[in-house]
């Protein structure tokens, strides 16, 4: 956060944005990735559809993992989860078409195996992206599960530092990095990461969960960088 304010204070006393500070804008407009509440059924597909109504062009699909206020605590069965995930994933491609990229999150919450499984379940385009299945901390075993499985992985969002990230990128582990410009280290880190990628053919898709500071922060980055996806 240092660094973020850093950057704020001098893009102030200049007078420019702080994307300038960052080699300048790429985009006139940063597109978002919106995320349904609701879990596998009905319900998240009519708020997929209404996503896209609203012009947006990427989904993720929530597991239905995010309590919601007044309900009991889930109990997660990962084999029950990923059955049911793979059922309604099929459906929302077939109901919201070809072009729209879909993914789902699991939270780090199935093993090595049961991820594998998954995405045996699910026909070849069914999904654009799987969003941190297993934990990161290895990643010998995101390089395991790449030799199983074709579908690009979207990880990085705890990754805090360059060299957490590092790994990922020279093995090409993750093909959409999910830094989080807050978590990361602020702008510094985060450009050297975008810089990593470029070269590795890495898109960037920014995490963004902290509040208003890291909102303004990633929408800079992302119009900054020329490998956001």
């Amino acid at each position: 956060m240092i660094d973020i304010a850093l950057h704020d204070i001098k893009a102030r006393t200049l007078g420019v944005p702080v994307y300038e500070l960052l080699g300048g804008r790429q985009r006139d407009v940063v597109p978002a990735l919106a995320t349904t509440g609701a879990g596998p059924g009905e319900a998240m597909l009519e708020e997929a559809r209404h996503f896209l109504a609203e012009g947006f062009q990427a989904i993720r699909l929530q597991r239905g993992l995010d309590r919601r206020a007044g309900e009991p605590e889930e109990i997660f069965e990962p084999r029950d989860a990923i059955a049911e995930a793979a059922e309604w994933l099929i459906q929302a491609r077939a109901a919201l078409g070809t072009t729209v990229v879909l993914g789902i999150d699991f939270h780090h919450r199935l093993s090595l195996a049961e991820t594998a499984s998954f995405c045996h379940k699910l026909p070849p385009g069914t999904i654009d992206f799987l969003e941190e299945p297993i934990r990161d901390e290895t990643p010998e075993k995101y390089e395991a599960l790449r030799r199983q499985t074709p579908i690009p992985f979207a990880l990085g969002e705890e990754f805090a530092s360059k060299w957490q990230a590092l790994p990922y990128v020279e093995r090409h582990i993750t093909d959409f990095m999910r830094l989080d410009v807050c978590n990361i280290g602020g702008f510094t880190e985060a450009m050297k990461v975008a810089g990593w990628c470029e070269a590795h053919y890495i898109d960037l898709m920014p995490h963004n969960s902290l509040g208003p500071v890291c909102t303004a922060a990633s929408i800079h980055f992302a119009a900054a960088v020329s490998n956001f996806a």
